[in-house]
């Protein structure tokens, strides 16, 4: 019975560490192809929710920014939910041309996911000159995002 409790404990750690792909629902209904909303109001901020992207303009857009963060995550994901207002007020405090924050909903962007191997979320990919550097699964807070981003810009 004891093993049975310790099991069940550290199965409930693990999904609010970070969200795994046995809980994904993956719905494609209502996706817009080829668009990008921002997230605020200014066309010039640092950070953009991809509604629907295919590969390649994936790749061209982390090609065309020296460094950008992209989190891919779910909407029904407890530490996306808590890490996102973190990555927000960080990519606010850079400019386009220093730090570039993509959100990408990875259960619309499920073409996207797979070919990055996406397994649970949250999950960032950190890019420097258009080549992958790190990826790290799993919520973050402020001062664990801010080393994370230190290490590679």
């Amino acid at each position: 019975m004891i093993n049975r409790g310790l099991a069940l404990l550290a199965v409930s750690a693990f999904l609010f560490t970070s969200c795994g792909d046995q809980n994904k629902q993956t719905g494609t209904s209502g996706d817009k192809p080829n668009s990008v909303e921002q997230t605020e109001s200014t066309a010039n901020e640092a950070h953009a929710e991809i509604v629907d992207m295919s590969v390649a303009d994936f790749n061209s857009l982390v090609s065309s920014q020296p460094f950008v963060v992209v989190d891919f995550y779910a909407t029904w994901c407890r530490p996306c939910i808590k890490m996102a207002p973190h990555l927000k007020k960080i990519a606010d405090e850079y400019d386009d041309n220093q730090l570039t924050l993509v959100k990408i909903d990875a259960e619309k962007n499920v073409s996207l996911s797979t070919a990055h191997n996406i397994k649970g979320y949250p999950t960032l990919k950190l890019f420097k000159d258009g080549k992958e550097v790190k990826t790290k699964m799993g919520g973050l807070n402020e001062a664990q995002l801010r080393a994370l981003f230190a290490e590679y810009m």
